[in-house]
């Protein structure tokens, strides 16, 4: 029992007799060496508190009570003192957040969820239960058995860290190096970061080189612990994601708090799987949902018997602190290493336990789902110290894949000229890129789209559905075109690549490779208009040995940048709208000289239905026509109409009729935040009804699979050619709207039915008499609002969830844990 209690005379001047192999030599002061371990982890944890970098000082604060964990630590495992005569505050504080509605006692099933907010991890649910018992037979605790349970819960902790320092130390020298602390972390439940644990290091005053006695161990722990794994700059980053959403949780409602919670933010459990997302990344997105259920266990109601069912979980009424996001965001982070543990030991080698960089790396990588590049992974492995060089362990590829994940799988490079285009294109310096920008850079790409189109892809990465894109956001959005882009020219590479494997391509199956890429992407010709999309394949030298898929993706990816640069001068319309815009122009151009005066240009501007009556009208179309023609030089086109003339030319017309667009979207935005702030719908809600009505304009409703479409959006293709042209109108028809109220389960009556035909023609219509999306937002208002045909319970009922779950009379969120059910 001796062994591995603390050695001579502690600080709190309690003396104890230890093995010789475990003491420490006094200082003069006659002091231990292993106490200045503890004195440095406070002296640290201040500085870093106080720090001028934003990223430390707010990792440290955000979890501010690491004093009172070194107290317990060092009166449970050094002074071999009772917790509760130092720490008995915090004790009832945590006791207080799980004690029952209407009693004074914490059920024995909570405690496994309580040990979890001490930062105690070493003990499975069956060994708390099993400590509880010998305590009480009863199924609850008050709070002096609670004290008891702490205790005994420690000195069960301290005799099994003791056996475990004692196995990883054979050598009986009375201290591990950081390799022996590596392999004993698993033990006790902990993943060794590599961040955090040069962190905790540093903490106690050691580095990577160290090594540990048995007092500098368990302060390390208590460090390591003190913010469930994560190192500052990923605690501030957390805190960031965690206070955004606590902020769009109280501007959405504001539910009530859970019992034990005091005036410190809280998040409705609700959001959490969401607020995950956002800060690990789309990948994460099933597994972050099933976590939901596990954290409601840990923050739902205390003592309110077995947990309940998903469809009696509420979660609205479920609250959590940061403290606990913490412990959610590290299941999340176990859960995923565990994945990547076993995707590594399928490739790694059973003789060294490692993976190669030029065969392994890529391997294990595209089996997680990311398409990794030698340029990338050059990159980043400068910045992994490996123990054999071209060879990661398994420590040293978390760490990679950290890196990599961190950069989304770019070159610092290529994430300089993001930030550079993101910047750019954030036109009112909000630090997000909102539809209208977006379509402005995407423009400026040579990419054309409608603003439905835009929204959807939008949605793809707004994971706080805010309807704008943050830089991280944004970041996502490029990674996963690019990941669209790898995973099509993959394909095609597979097609016609020879040999063993299939890895290369010769010179002919090279072009034919390349036309099918540029085929895949719908570059159009146009040759009505005597233009070619499509790059010169056979004018391209390439080696006798062939090209490799890396190779070819650089050049393909060329030859499209080249393609959709000259798609710019088309402006992003399709080949018959140009057709009927040229047969327009030459009927205005009588001298065929390929420029339209200002004398021939009105009956051109009246048959386009464009105002030029007033000297204002009249000045800013000029000034549209010059700017017009700038971005058809811009588009690699120079005009034969000189500025400022009043006269334009063919392609100078083309921009002035995306010009035209652009405004009539603009004023279509503004609507559409009008008509919502009308109808009080919040921006999740009007995506979620964007999509519906996408859905049932394009394809009847039918949920449409990547293999069924061409016209998927980022996360299935990642490109954004196969978009619609925004030159195509949407809109719902009577029948279409009514085969929607069918499939939500509603029946009407013939006078409903006459009821509901006269809304729609009261509803806002293009211009074939179809229901335009804010049409269908005020339909979808009146339908709610007054229960229209039974609506709201008829929604309930349906099996067409997906539909039916945004007609709620209020948004009432329940977990849906069966994977069957994740959308």
């Amino acid at each position: 029992a001796s062994v591995g209690s603390a050695p001579g005379h502690s600080s709190r001047g309690v003396d104890h007799a230890r093995p010789a192999h475990l003491s420490a030599p006094p200082t003069p002061d006659g002091r231990f060496f292993a106490r200045t371990s503890f004195e440095c982890a406070r002296r640290n944890f201040l500085r870093a508190c106080r720090s001028s970098e934003p990223a430390v000082a707010i990792g440290a604060t955000a979890v501010p009570d690491l004093d009172s964990r070194l107290v317990r630590t060092e009166a449970a495992y050094l002074d071999r003192r009772t917790v509760a005569d130092v720490d008995r505050k915090s004790l009832r504080a945590a006791f207080k957040r799980f004690q029952m509605p209407h009693g004074l006692e914490v059920a024995k099933e909570e405690l496994p969820e309580l040990v979890l907010r001490l930062g105690l991890t070493m003990a499975k649910g069956d060994d708390v239960l099993r400590i509880a018992d010998v305590i009480t037979p009863y199924n609850e605790l008050d709070f002096e058995e609670f004290l008891k349970f702490v205790d005994l819960y420690f000195k069960e902790e301290h005799q099994r860290l003791t056996s475990l320092f004692l196995e990883h130390d054979p050598d009986k020298t009375g201290k591990l190096s950081v390799d022996s602390l590596r392999n004993l972390m698993p033990n006790i439940g902990l993943v060794p970061m590599h961040s955090m644990m040069l962190e905790a290091l540093a903490m106690i005053g050691t580095d990577i080189q160290g090594k540990l006695d048995f007092e500098a161990l368990v302060c390390f722990l208590a460090v390591y612990r003190h913010a469930e794994g994560w190192s500052r700059p990923e605690v501030a980053k957390l805190h960031k994601v965690f206070m955004e959403w606590v902020q769009e949780d109280q501007e959405d409602q504001e539910p009530p708090r859970s019992p034990g919670l005091g005036s410190e933010p809280t998040l409705s459990v609700a959001q959490v799987g969401q607020a995950l997302v956002h800060v690990f990344g789309l990948q994460v997105q099933q597994e972050a949902t099933k976590l939901q259920m596990q954290a409601a266990r840990l923050c739902r109601r205390r003592g309110e018997g077995a947990p309940p069912t998903p469809e009696q979980l509420k979660v609205r009424e479920l609250r959590m602190d940061f403290r606990e996001f913490l412990i959610v965001a590290r299941w999340l982070r176990e859960a995923e290493l565990e994945r990547v543990r076993i995707e590594f030991r399928s490739c790694m080698s059973s003789e060294t336990g490692t993976i190669t960089k030029e065969e392994g790396l890529p391997t294990v990588l595209r089996n997680l789902g990311y398409e990794p590049l030698r340029a990338v992974i050059a990159e980043l492995m400068q910045d992994v110290q490996c123990e054999v060089e071209g060879r990661l362990n398994l420590e040293e590829f978390f760490h990679f894949l950290g890196i990599f994940q961190a950069r989304d799988g770019f070159l610092l490079s290529e994430l300089e000229e993001m930030q550079k285009a993101f910047r750019k294109f954030d036109e009112d310096s909000s630090e997000t890129i909102d539809v209208s920008e977006l379509a402005t850079m995407l423009r400026a790409m040579g990419y054309y789209m409608g603003l439905d189109d835009l929204h959807m892809f939008v949605k793809e990465v707004d994971v706080n559905r805010r309807g704008s894109l943050d830089e991280a956001e944004f970041r996502r959005l490029m990674r996963l075109r690019r990941d669209g882009e790898l995973k099509m020219f993959r394909t095609i590479f597979e097609k016609h690549a020879a040999g063993e494997g299939k890895r290369r391509l010769d010179p002919r199956s090279y072009a034919a490779a390349l036309e099918d890429v540029l085929s895949d992407l719908k570059v159009e010709t146009y040759d009505v208009l005597g233009s070619v999309a499509r790059a010169a394949a056979s004018t391209l030298a390439v080696p006798k040995g062939g090209v490799d898929f890396e190779a070819f993706f650089r050049i393909a990816e060329v030859h499209r940048n080249r393609a959709v640069g000259r798609q710019k001068r088309y402006a992003g319309f399709p080949t018959e709208a140009l057709v009927q815009l040229k047969n327009l122009f030459l009927k205005y151009d009588s001298d065929a000289s390929g420029v339209i005066d200002a004398q021939e240009i009105e009956g051109l501007l009246k048959d386009m239905g464009i105002a030029n009556r007033t000297v204002e009208e009249q000045r800013a179309l000029i000034a549209q026509f010059d700017a017009a023609r700038g971005l058809a030089v811009e588009a690699g086109v120079e005009p034969l109409c000189k500025p400022g003339s009043g006269s334009v030319c063919f392609w100078v017309l083309v921009q002035l009729m995306r010009l035209l667009r652009i405004e009539e979207e603009r004023t279509t935005e503004a609507r559409e935040a009008k008509v919502v702030e009308e109808f009080m719908f919040s921006h999740a809600e009007v995506e979620d009804f964007r999509e519906v009505f996408l859905r049932w304009t394009r394809n009847g409703g039918k949920h449409v699979t990547e293999d069924d479409s061409d016209e998927g959006t980022f996360a299935k293709h990642g490109v954004m050619f196969k978009a619609r042209p925004d030159s195509i109108q949407e809109g719902l028809s009577k029948e279409t709207f009514f085969k929607l109220l069918v499939s939500l389960g509603v029946s009407l009556t013939m006078k409903e039915k006459e009821e509901l035909e006269h809304r729609i023609t009261e509803a806002d219509l293009d211009e074939t008499g179809r229901v335009s999306f804010l049409g269908f937002l005020s339909l979808m208002r009146w339908l709610l609002d007054s229960d229209f045909g039974g609506v709201n319970g008829a929604a309930q009922q349906t099996v067409s969830k997906a539909d039916a779950k945004l007609f709620a009379r209020r948004r009432s969120v329940t977990l849906e844990v069966d994977e069957t059910q994740v959308n």
